[in-house]
């Protein structure tokens, strides 16, 4: 195992005064930088490392990303986590919870972006657009200084605006766009 590795694996904690102290994820941690492991992933796939068959048929379009960006993407992402270079999710990053713990991508142009999320939380999130009230009152339930949650979109992102995004150091913080 290389050292860059064992260094995203180890959890810490977070002080969140009278809330209940929550891990922190790799994704938290210093030297974590989701670009540098998208540039190693394409870099394997170059070299003829095997991109994951999905028989699920192509999503809909989400935040400007057409269903072939977005299954790229998800594609992307697993061979980062094959290769080791993204750690296994362990926990919800809303919740914390431990149960049936995937991914979720809101910019599909960083795909190692994309955060651990359960099933539950994941739901709720796509369904912000057309229901807000579930998703604001779960995002406002486990907030704390910083969560990615709470810089997302509620309104669908236009290819131009995710783009963009995807050039910033955040690529959640939708406050950028002005």
């Amino acid at each position: 195992m290389t050292d860059r590795k064992q260094r995203f694996i180890a959890q810490s904690k977070l002080d969140l005064g009278d809330k209940p102290v929550r891990p922190v994820g790799y994704w938290e941690m210093d030297g974590w930088d989701d670009r540098a492991v998208d540039v190693q992933v394409r870099a394997a796939i170059r070299a003829g490392h095997p991109i994951p068959i999905s028989r699920y048929p192509i999503l809909k379009s989400y935040n400007g990303a057409t269903g072939q960006e977005r299954r790229d993407c998800g594609n992307r992402y697993v061979v980062g986590r094959e290769l080791g270079l993204i750690p296994w999710p362990k926990f919800c990053s809303v919740c914390c919870s431990t149960r049936f713990v995937g991914a979720h991508n809101c910019n599909y142009f960083r795909p190692c972006s994309a955060m651990p999320i359960c099933r539950s939380c994941h739901r709720l999130i796509h369904r912000r657009f057309y229901d807000p009230s579930a998703w604001m009152a779960r995002a406002h339930e486990h907030a704390y200084e910083g969560a990615w949650f709470t810089k997302i979109a509620m309104t669908e992102l236009s290819r131009e605006q995710s783009l963009w995004l995807a050039t910033q150091d955040d690529p959640f913080d939708v406050s950028q766009l002005g």
